[in-house]
């Protein structure tokens, strides 16, 4: 079969960079997109050493792209086909905009959470679908948030948005799934990246945690390729939670 490509949004750092990475040490071939070019030069490098190392061949597409931009998303996901139809496409970026209020938060800001949380989905989505669709397959992952199932005290544009996104997961699983293609969520609680920085190691916090610990980027990473695997060939509209127990105890 032909080498699988897939775009994978956000891909610069944190559980991007581990979703880019673990899904081309599979052997398939990954676009690379965000805002940065030099910061996915760097995720770039280190999968073509990581494959040359396993001996793999590996050519990684760096693209750089305002995701609340419709045309240069359009433009990114035409450039991305001329090398193939992508089967696989892992919506990871995510804009949480300020803790504010609702009564705070602008129509500006609004706006943004939603254009690269939701609007950006939908238009690679909206690109991709038919091509993915005669070829027979294709498989989606949207990376949602714990925050797609529960409210959020000074996060509403960012809750409301992973509430739209985990509908549109569901939606496109009942709408194209007779064409083959499985659109699923990941949904992460507390991962040790840059954005919680040292927060991951508040007692606080980790007291909520039924695993004691925040997750990882590469934990998340696993639940990632293992919904773009085979394993999970009947596993369409579904959202897996990587959170480590924290929805699952009231903490009553």
């Amino acid at each position: 079969m032909t080498k699988q490509i897939a775009i994978v949004t956000g891909a610069s750092r944190g559980i991007g960079r581990a979703i880019a990475m673990r899904l081309a040490r599979d052997g398939t071939r990954v676009a690379l997109v965000a805002r940065s070019a030099d910061q996915l030069a760097n995720v770039r490098d280190a999968i073509v050493a990581e494959a040359l190392a396993s001996d793999k061949t590996a050519a990684p597409m760096v693209l750089a792209c305002d995701l609340c931009d419709e045309a240069a998303v359009v433009g990114m996901v035409r450039e991305v086909s001329r090398h193939g139809t992508p089967s696989i496409l892992v919506h990871n970026a995510g804009y949480g905009g300020p803790l504010q209020a609702l009564d705070q938060v602008s129509s500006a800001e609004w706006d943004r959470v939603f254009g690269v949380n939701v609007r950006a989905a939908y238009v690679m989505l909206r690109e991709l679908l038919p091509a993915m669709a005669r070829d027979g397959r294709g498989t989606i992952v949207n990376v949602c948030s714990t925050h797609a199932m529960i409210g959020a005290s000074g996060s509403a544009a960012y809750c409301a948005s992973k509430h739209a996104l985990l509908g549109l997961t569901r939606a496109v699983a009942a709408e194209w799934g007779r064409k083959g293609i499985r659109c699923n969520a990941v949904c992460p609680g507390y991962t040790r990246t840059d954005m919680i920085g040292a927060f991951a190691d508040d007692p606080k916090l980790l007291s909520r945690i039924p695993n004691g610990r925040v997750g990882t980027p590469e934990e998340v990473a696993e639940a990632v390729a293992f919904l773009c695997g085979s394993g999970a060939s009947a596993i369409n509209g579904a959202a897996l939670t990587v959170d480590g127990g924290m929805l699952a105890d009231l903490g009553v």
